[in-house]
């Protein structure tokens, strides 16, 4: 579950750097 939560939050982050580019 841990693995679930943390690709969740790298796919999160990856938006975020994404929109500010």
């Amino acid at each position: 579950m841990h693995v679930f939560i943390y690709v969740n939050v790298y796919i999160k982050t990856e938006a975020c750097t994404k929109s500010l580019n």
